[in-house]
């Protein structure tokens, strides 16, 4: 059964019910999100990425690390000049993915790393000002303890297998 051009047309022009409305709201809502999340930065707003950097490396965080993978990483380069809410949401991701590939391996006493708990503190549904705060007496002293950052994905030293993770406090 083959619709022609006019009943096609027809069809358009006749009211939606309630079921198409309510579609077309969320896709409305779906496209704010999208927009706002390629929206620039306005400027009184605190830039996390650059925030966060320097805490990594006034923690013990290496500049090399920094450099090499936090710079580099595609969440966060696709984040600066971004909201800080789509950063803290990007920065959220990367953390999780960092700490992650550290979950459950063993410390050179045999001990296994659990961070379980620095990745429940990764809050989106916090203030900019707030999640800063969180992330540096949490997430940050984990990932200079751990010696991270680290490309986990293409950095052949970091993912050998039979290594051993460093100690943890």
């Amino acid at each position: 059964m083959s619709t022609t051009k006019t009943e096609v047309t027809e069809q358009e022009d006749m009211p939606m019910n309630s079921a198409e409305e309510a579609v077309m709201q969320q896709l409305d809502a779906m496209k704010k999100v999208r927009d706002f999340y390629y929206e620039p930065r306005n400027p009184d707003e605190l830039d996390l990425i650059t925030e966060i950097r320097q805490a990594m490396l006034e923690a013990g965080v290496s500049k090399e690390a920094l450099e090499h993978v936090y710079d580099k990483h595609p969440l966060l380069v696709e984040s600066v000049n971004k909201h800080a809410a789509v950063q803290q949401h990007n920065l959220s991701r990367f953390f999780n993915e960092q700490l992650m590939c550290h979950q459950g391996l063993e410390t050179i006493s045999g001990n296994k790393i659990d961070t379980r708990l620095d990745r429940y503190q990764l809050l989106n549904e916090v203030t900019p000002s707030e999640y800063l705060k969180i992330v540096s007496v949490s997430v940050i002293p984990k990932m200079a303890a751990l010696n991270l950052p680290k490309d986990f994905f293409y950095d052949q030293e970091s993912t050998s297998s039979g290594s051993t993770a460093p100690e943890t406090t």
